[in-house]
């Protein structure tokens, strides 16, 4: 198998600055350029060329605390939170993955929910938002951590959308909306995001489009925004090459991923839903091209980048992408297979990985999900480190130590 090392010498990406007009309207832009080869990638790359150790959180199989459908991990300096979708709940666990309690309010009373759109845990862990939605009397219901008492309730312009976040003033919500309906100042939209000021509730929209969907949606990728360890907020939007960064309600493109002849056309994006999708899911259409690049984490000194690519034979690939700037090291590849334990065999960097949404990186570690429906074959087996594993098993963080330190500078 080819080295790490190797590989390097003949990858040979390039960056380069370049003052652009505008990947989109009312945007300013000064951007890097990556340009990327899909064919380059390599099938698989043993993990050990990059990563020295791997270690293990099972979240807790207790009774109480078996998730159904996990929408997302969020990450903490004291407790990771699970967010089920089914449960309508949010299960806490400690970083050994023991389990502490769970935010279940489901109801009609006073203090209670009918519904979890999108669930936000502030960065000191005193409360949990969950944000229902009810048409135009949408509301935050904001409860203590960890006793879960209702604190307060919020109300809150809340359109549709697939995931959220608060920048780091605190003040602006940002919504990714990826193309589903919304109808603002009464008007029909599909703007692929939407700024809320906290303050006043007014909605911006960002790329504004309108598109048929005939109430059909779908979406690449569930996790479209990624966090970087001084809390900068980014954004990737489905067929845009362009990565963006949110800030005190405005939006800036900083990087264009270029794929040359072998990317997907974005005006693919002002079609109907039903066109994008008959294009998408043709075995013949769209062969030989990626799509879709999403950003999974960006700082000095680390970049980490996935996109979809259909190959000659109709089927789709998650390709990734890595780049390690305090030695230059670049990593492009299908697989990173594990050789550093026998659990699990592949290991993705990907902030949306088995569906469930995550951050790829936690106090100079590398994080991924492992769902072991997804990742075993067997109903149960014995891995060494984590005793004997269902696949009806709660989730496992895998924690990885990568070689080279990736915190930001002071």
């Amino acid at each position: 198998m080819m080295t790490l090392k190797e590989y390097t010498k003949l990858l040979g990406v390039v960056f380069f600055v370049v003052a652009a007009v505008s990947c989109s309207q009312k945007l300013d832009v000064l951007e890097d350029i990556l340009v990327l080869d899909p064919e380059a990638a390599l099938e698989n790359l043993p993990l050990s060329e990059l990563a020295k150790e791997i270690r293990y959180v099972p979240l807790e199989n207790h009774p109480e605390s078996m998730l159904v459908n996990v929408q997302e991990i969020i990450i903490r300096k004291n407790y990771l939170y699970a967010v089920d979708r089914i449960l309508k709940a949010v299960f806490v666990f400690d970083h050994q993955g023991k389990y502490i309690g769970k935010l279940t309010r489901l109801g009609e009373g006073p203090g209670e929910y009918q519904n979890m759109q999108h669930v936000l845990v502030d960065e000191d862990e005193s409360f949990i938002d969950v944000f229902e939605f009810r048409s135009g009397r949408s509301r935050i219901l904001r409860f203590s951590n960890l006793d879960f008492e209702l604190l307060e309730e919020i109300s809150v312009f809340l359109p549709q959308a697939n995931s959220l976040r608060k920048d780091q003033s605190g003040r602006w919500y940002y919504f990714s909306a990826q193309q589903l309906d919304n109808e603002i100042n009464d008007q029909y939209t599909n703007a692929d995001l939407i700024v809320v000021d906290g303050e006043s509730m007014k909605p911006t929209l960002f790329f504004e489009k309108r598109i048929e969907t005939e109430g059909s949606y779908y979406t690449a990728n569930s996790e479209s925004f990624s966090i970087n360890d001084k809390g900068d907020l980014f954004f990737s939007r489905m067929f845009d090459n362009c990565f963006y960064h949110l800030s005190e309600g405005g939006v800036s493109s900083f990087l264009t991923v270029d794929f040359g002849e072998k990317g997907l056309d974005p005006s693919l994006g002002l079609k109907s839903t039903r066109e994008q999708m008959e294009f998408l899911y043709s075995k013949e259409e769209g062969r030989g091209l990626a799509s879709f690049p999403v950003l999974n984490f960006y700082n000095e000194k680390f970049l980490a980048i996935t996109y979809n690519y259909k190959d000659s034979g109709g089927h789709f690939h998650v390709h990734q992408f890595l780049k390690f700037n305090s030695n230059a090291m670049v990593v492009h590849t299908r697989n990173f297979i594990n050789d550093l334990t026998s659990f699990p065999e592949t290991l993705y960097i990907c902030s949306y990985s088995n569906g469930i949404n995550h951050p790829v990186y936690f106090n100079g570690d590398l994080v991924e999900v492992v769902s072991p429906a997804y990742a075993m074959k067997e109903s149960q087996v014995d891995i060494p480190g984590l005793g004997t594993v269902g696949r009806e098993d709660n989730p496992i963080l895998v924690f990885i130590t990568p070689k080279i330190p990736l915190e930001s500078g002071d």
